[in-house]
């Protein structure tokens, strides 16, 4: 049996890179503003997240997901070490195509098997059902209010985990994003600040370089850069290829190589992180004065129940 109730959304072997010397990880909690010392088994989980007893059958609960994820991890360990020992040797290339493949793979479900990918795909759904109500209910004269409609759109909580793996973390919607950052221009970035790298509960963060003003940022969005903290040290970094062309061809000219971050580079990546972070954010140790002061700046990127997305029609939102 390989199902448990205890169910992780970020890998506990790839936590394991952000450990202290005694084998223990420091986590801040956005909601409280806390921080404490937690061990690997307990960071990075939900009870039952992706137990789903018709998919699970007689393996235990959340074995379906989690032979999947064993599936796509084994490979991508190699690949990740490889690209580790890569840049501690500071040579040039650090992945061939296949190794990229692998990880992109990684890369794709690590971005869809969290909570907050959940949220994106409960609240994207319960959008269109809006809708659709809403509209019929206009074209047919009937006087439905917003909050009927909101209620009866409402996906109810024990159905969380169908919907995910229907809709989210599905064989087309995995091998769409694998493609999409597949695509990208990918770099890796050695930290030589005295600051370590945070990771988080969604590791997968990024940021539009184009301004898109009402308008939502994903993984193909033409300005978009990802970054997927692979250790304390190192941040592997992804462009959108046709920007990179078009404003940023030192991008181009140093793909698949290893460069130094300073201070700036190494605070905007812990930015990305903080923002990116539905709750939790882990690091080797208690550094987290700048995760503090940003969401004392910004108070509603703690604030787990905020909208990700709204609809709005003639001047109303539905």
């Amino acid at each position: 049996m390989i199902g448990s109730k205890k169910q992780h959304y970020v890998p506990q072997l790839y936590l394991r890179s952000f450990t202290s010397g005694t084998g223990q990880i420091s986590v801040f909690d956005k909601a409280t503003r806390r921080s404490y010392a937690s061990s690997v088994r307990d960071a990075g989980h939900e009870n039952h997240f992706l137990s789903i007893p018709e998919l699970d059958g007689s393996a235990g609960p959340g074995s379906h997901f989690e032979a999947l994820f064993q599936e796509v991890e084994a490979p991508a360990a190699i690949a990740l070490a490889n690209v580790v020992s890569a840049a501690e040797e500071h040579r040039l290339m650090f992945l061939d195509q296949g190794e990229r493949e692998i990880l992109a793979r990684f890369l794709a479900v690590q971005f869809l098997r969290t909570p907050e990918a959940r949220t994106r795909v409960i609240e994207a759904l319960e959008c269109l059902t809006r809708s659709i109500m809403s509209i019929k209910a206009r074209q047919n004269a009937m006087e439905w209010d917003h909050k009927t409609i909101s209620e009866a759109a409402r996906i109810p909580v024990e159905k969380y985990a169908r919907v995910h793996a229907q809709f989210g973390l599905n064989p087309e919607q995995i091998a769409t994003i694998a493609y999409a950052l597949d695509s990208h221009v990918w770099r890796v970035m050695i930290n030589c600040s005295d600051h370590p790298f945070y990771t988080s509960d969604n590791p997968l963060a990024f940021h539009c370089h184009v301004p898109r003003p009402g308008r939502g940022v994903g993984i193909a969005t033409y300005g978009v850069e990802v970054a997927f903290p692979l250790s304390p040290r190192l941040m592997l970094t992804l462009v959108h290829r046709g920007y990179a062309r078009d404003v940023a061809p030192n991008w181009l000219e140093s793909e698949g190589m290893v460069g130094e971050g300073n201070d700036g580079n190494v605070e905007y990546y812990r930015w990305m992180q903080i923002v990116s972070a539905r709750r939790f954010l882990f690091a080797p140790r208690d550094d987290f004065t700048l995760a503090r002061e940003v969401c004392e700046q910004e108070p509603d990127l703690c604030d787990m129940d905020r909208k990700r997305m709204e609809v709005w029609w003639g001047g109303q939102e539905l």
